[in-house]
C-alpha cells in the first residue's frame, strides 16, 4: 500500500513530498561551479520551492518559499516564508507567513487503492507545500497580494494527498500582511474527505469548513484530478493558475492544467469566475522528451519581454527524482497552448543543478539575473535543501 501511495505522489503532485522522502546518496558530489545558494541559514534543513513577483509601486521583488524546520511528529515541518530583494541578488528573509501544525489524528479510512487506514492516536503534521506569490492589480486593494499553496496532512511521514489536501489562499494589501491574513480553503479535488472540514477529530483541519470550490466538479476534464503545486500569473485578461493534476484512474496520469479567473470581475472564491482553459502538458509529453521521464511537476508561470512561459520540472524514473527545469514558450496563453513541433513540446531553455541529484522546482522573473533552482544536497547528514541562483536567463523572444 505504501508503494502505491508513493508511486501516486511521485507522479507530480508533490514538490513537498520528494524533498522529505528522497533517499540520501553518499556519492553525490557538488560541482565546483555550483550556483550560489540564497537565504543560507534559514530553516533547520534548508529552503526549497521559490516563487518571485514584483511590487509595482516600490519595484521591490518578493519571494515566497518553503523552509524545512524541526517537527515533533515528522522528519521535517514545512513552513511558508517570504523574502525581499531590491536587486534580485541579495535576499532578506521576512519571516513565516504560514506555519505547519503537528497533530494527533485518526482513525482515518482507506481511500480506494491510494491511501491506507490510519489508526487513532497516529502522529501527523499539516504541511504547507509548494507556494506561488502573485500581485493582482485588478483586485480590491486589500486582496492584491495573493499567496496560493498546497496544504496536506502527513501521517507517519506519508502524505494523504487524495483525502486531506487542498489548494489554499491568503490575500492582503501588502506582502508583509499575508502572515496575519485569514487562510481560505480554496480548491479540493477528487476523493477529498468531508471529515477534513472539521477542526476536531479525526483530522483536526487547520482551515475548518468546506472548500470555496470543489474544483473536480467544475469541469469534466478536472473530474478525477488530485491537485497540487499551484503556479500563478496575473495577465491583462485574467489571473492564471496552473496546477498539477494526477488523474486517479487505474493508474495515476499526470497533467498540468491551466485555469483563468477572468478580468474584470475575478473573485477567486467564486467558481463562476474561474474557467478551465485546458491541459498544458499530457502524460505523453515526458516520454517524448526523454524515455526516462514520467511527466512534469514543480511548475511556474512567467512573463518576460511580452511573452509568456511555463517552467516545468521533468520527473525522472531514476528514483522518481526531479531533473532540472525546462522553459516552454506559450503560443497562446489565453487558449493554453504551448509551442509544439509535430506534437512535441519545444524546449526554449533548460537549467540543471548537480548531475544525478534531485533538483528542479524553479522560479524566474524578468528582473532576476538568472533562473532560481531548488537543489537537494544529499552529501549532508541530514540532507539539506537549497534555493540557488543560476546564470541561466529566460528567453527574450
Amino acid at each position: 500500500m505504501i508503494f502505491k501511495i508513493v508511486r501516486t505522489l511521485t507522479l507530480g503532485v508533490v514538490a513537498l513530498a520528494m524533498p522529505l522522502l528522497v533517499p540520501t546518496h553518499a556519492n553525490d558530489v557538488a560541482s565546483s561551479t555550483s550556483p550560489r545558494p540564497l537565504l543560507a541559514g534559514v530553516g533547520a534543513r534548508g529552503v526549497f520551492d521559490p516563487s518571485v513577483t514584483e511590487d509595482p509601486e516600490t519595484r521591490r521583488l518578493w519571494m515566497s518559499y518553503s523552509s524545512f524546520d524541526a517537527s515533533l511528529h515528522s522528519q521535517s515541518g514545512v513552513n511558508l516564508r517570504l523574502a525581499s530583494s531590491d536587486d534580485g541578488e541579495t535576499w532578506r528573509d521576512a519571516g513565516i507567513v504560514q506555519r505547519f501544525t503537528d497533530v494527533v489524528v485518526g482513525p482515518l479510512a482507506e481511500t480506494a487503492e491510494v491511501e491506507g487506514y490510519v489508526e487513532e492516536g497516529s502522529r501527523g503534521t499539516w504541511q504547507n507545500g509548494t507556494s506561488t506569490l502573485v500581485y493582482d492589480g485588478h483586485a480590491p486593494r486589500d486582496q492584491r497580494w495573493k499567496l496560493f499553496w498546497q496544504q496536506t496532512l502527513w501521517v507517519s511521514d506519508v502524505p494523504r494527498y487524495a483525502s486531506y489536501s487542498w489548494i489554499a489562499l491568503k490575500m492582503a494589501d501588502a506582502p508583509e500582511n499575508l502572515a496575519n491574513a485569514t487562510p481560505i480553503k480554496l480548491f479540493t479535488g477528487y476523493m477529498a474527505r468531508t471529515t477534513g472540514e472539521s477542526a476536531d477529530a479525526p483530522a483536526f483541519s487547520p482551515i475548518p469548513g468546506p472548500p470555496a470550490i470543489q474544483l473536480d466538479k467544475k469541469d469534466a476534464q478536472l473530474g478525477a484530478c488530485m491537485f497540487g503545486q499551484p503556479a500563478a500569473l496575473s495577465a491583462p485578461d485574467g489571473l492564471y493558475l496552473a496546477l498539477d493534476c494526477a488523474w486517479l484512474g487505474t493508474r495515476a496520469l499526470l497533467h498540468t492544467v491551466l485555469l483563468r479567473c477572468t478580468y474584470p470581475g475575478c473573485v477567486p472564491t467564486d467558481a463562476a469566475t474561474w474557467r478551465a482553459i485546458g491541459r498544458l502538458t499530457e502524460p505523453r509529453d515526458g516520454p517524448q522528451l526523454n524515455e526516462q521521464y514520467l511527466g512534469f511537476g514543480g511548475t511556474s508561470l512567467v512573463e518576460n519581454g511580452g511573452r509568456y512561459y511555463l517552467i516545468a520540472t521533468p520527473i525522472s524514473s531514476d528514483a522518481n527524482r526531479y531533473d532540472g527545469c525546462n522553459v516552454y514558450r506559450f503560443e497562446d496563453l489565453a487558449y493554453g497552448r504551448l509551442e509544439r513541433k509535430r506534437g512535441k513540446l519545444v524546449v526554449a531553455e533548460t537549467v540543471h543543478g548537480i548531475p544525478g541529484t534531485y533538483h528542479g522546482a524553479c522560479a524566474a522573473h524578468s528582473r532576476l539575473p538568472g533562473i532560481l533552482l531548488s537543489q537537494i544536497i544529499s552529501t549532508a547528514a541530514p540532507r539539506v535543501m537549497q534555493i540557488r541562483a543560476t546564470d541561466v536567463k529566460l528567453p527574450r523572444k
